[in-house]
């Protein structure tokens, strides 16, 4: 069951990287790209795609922050939500630690093959990342997420060679809930 409410969602502080709204050149640029005229367009179809890319994921995260997308966890005041497009093959994780006190915790293990896991968004992906999704096969990374309370955190996992096959697994766990002495989330096993 879907609920849907007239209040704006809170206000939340990303964790680091915020996505920038766009500035008053920025808009004029994407107005005249709409227009045909006006702005310069960008000098290379990698960087135009990779702002197409970037403004499709800032719609998303505004979707997910609404509470829309797949909530796959909800603990503590803490949450996380997922999204996924199939025919782009681009999956992204909003890891929201809301009203938790203690923040959230999350370990995930990647399994990936042409895809870029890219876990510090709107931060390109690292150059090991790429290399692995481009070598052809299969790759694993093991990472720990721990977002500060009210904060949250976007993880992007988008296919990196359209004309390949791509996969993506994955095997993961959350905690909010504080210890008693310490007040860090707790609840789950840290790998390493």
């Amino acid at each position: 069951v879907a609920l849907s409410f007239d209040a704006p969602p809170p206000i939340r502080k990303p964790a680091e990287n915020p996505i920038p709204e766009a500035s008053p050149q920025r808009q004029q640029q994407q107005q005249g790209a709409l227009d045909g005229a006006g702005s310069e367009p960008p000098r290379s179809s990698l960087q135009a795609g990779a702002l197409a890319a970037k403004d499709k994921i800032a719609g998303v995260l505004a979707a997910l922050r609404r509470g829309d997308g797949e909530l796959i966890w909800k603990d503590c005041g803490a949450e996380v939500r997922k999204w996924r497009e199939p025919e782009d093959v681009t999956t992204v994780f909003l890891l929201d630690s809301g009203s938790s006190p203690s923040g959230l915790i999350a370990t995930f293990k990647w399994t990936l093959t042409n895809v870029l896991l890219q876990d510090s968004f709107p931060d390109p992906p690292t150059a090991d990342i790429v290399t692995a999704a481009s070598g052809g096969g299969e790759y694993v990374r093991e990472r720990v997420y721990e977002v500060q309370p009210g904060h949250d955190r976007v993880l992007v996992l988008p296919r990196n060679d359209s004309k390949r096959e791509c996969s993506l697994a994955h095997v993961y766990q959350f905690g909010a809930e504080p210890c008693l002495q310490c007040k860090v989330p707790v609840g789950l096993s840290i790998p390493g």
